[in-house]
This record gives structure tokens, C-alpha cells and sequence, in this order.
């Protein structure tokens, strides 16, 4: 099987950014380290159900169902703690993770920090307030990254925020 992914400017990919394939090229990034797999993340292992988004141009599926509709596809899922086993990472040496999960945010940081799972850099883009989870939850989420030494060091306004931690979990 080719496991090549051809390189194409796509605002499918990349966040919508157009030339998200040429910035990560002219970057320098080294394109044989990154990797692909055929698994979603969440905060359980397993099989699960993602529904498809409304608009059938948008590519974000999700477990939670945060756009309620009917259409779905079964997936495995692992936690970022099985997915770190499963490539061979070590989870102190887990730089950078970013969750734009579609409202299983909270769910899955509290199951990566219960793992001592807690990379230096978290992004997460909070899809599910308001939908998955109130604001009760994502304030206790917030507090608890707090908690384990995250400091928040950017935020959009729009729900995306970055944060970075200099030590490890406890």
C-alpha cells in the first residue's frame, strides 16, 4: 500500500489555508516525519460513530454530533495516550499536540492528564462549548490545566486558545 498523500493546495486541509502544503514545504519541515493514521482520537479506545457536519463541503466529523444530524461512519478511536504507545512516544516527549476534536475537548484532556500525558505546548479550539459541554465544564477544565502548570500565552477571542507548560505533570 502507498501511504504517500499527494501534496496539494486544499482549503479542505490546513485550516482552510490555501497554501498550507507550500509554507509546511518551504518551512524545511522534514515531510518523511510526518505520518498519518487511520484512527481518530478521543477519550476512550474503540469503535465510534462520527456524524458527518451539515454543509457536505466542510470535512469536520464528530463524535459528539455538535451539528445534529443523522449520517455517520464507524471509526477506531484511541486515546492520546494509546495513540503515544502505539507510535513508540514517549509521553515526556510529546512537544506539541493540538485538539480541534469537535466538542470532545474536556474529555479528552482530562483522560491525557489522569495519563500524566501533558505535552509542552496544548492548542485547543473549544468546537463544543455550548454544545457538548457548558461553561461549568470547560471553566473546570480550564482550572485543572491551570492545576498541572499550563499557562495560557494566546487566545483569538474565539474560543482558541494556546497554552504552554514548563513542567511536567504531577
Amino acid at each position: 500500500m502507498n501511504n504517500e498523500i499527494p501534496v496539494v493546495d486544499d482549503t479542505r486541509f490546513g485550516g482552510g489555508d490555501p497554501s498550507y502544503w507550500s509554507v509546511l514545504i518551504s518551512s524545511g519541515a522534514n515531510l518523511k516525519k510526518i505520518h498519518y493514521h487511520d484512527y481518530g482520537i478521543s477519550e476512550v479506545s474503540g469503535e465510534r460513530l462520527f456524524f458527518y457536519p451539515k454543509n457536505p463541503d466542510h470535512v469536520s466529523c464528530s463524535i459528539e454530533n455538535i451539528q445534529n444530524t443523522t449520517k455517520a461512519f464507524s471509526c477506531l478511536t484511541l486515546t492520546v495516550s494509546a495513540a503515544l504507545e502505539e507510535t513508540g512516544t514517549l509521553p515526556q516527549n510529546l512537544a506539541l499536540l493540538k485538539l480541534s476534536v469537535q466538542g470532545c475537548e474536556c474529555s479528552i484532556i482530562q483522560e491525557m492528564l489522569s495519563n500524566n500525558v501533558c505535552p509542552s505546548v496544548l492548542c485547543v479550539h473549544w468546537e463544543g462549548y455550548g454544545i457538548a459541554y457548558d461553561e461549568a465544564t470547560l471553566r473546570k477544565c480550564l482550572l485543572e490545566l491551570t492545576r498541572v502548570g499550563y499557562n495560557l500565552v494566546y487566545d483569538n477571542g474565539k474560543l482558541k486558545h494556546c497554552f504552554f507548560r514548563e513542567r511536567q505533570c504531577n
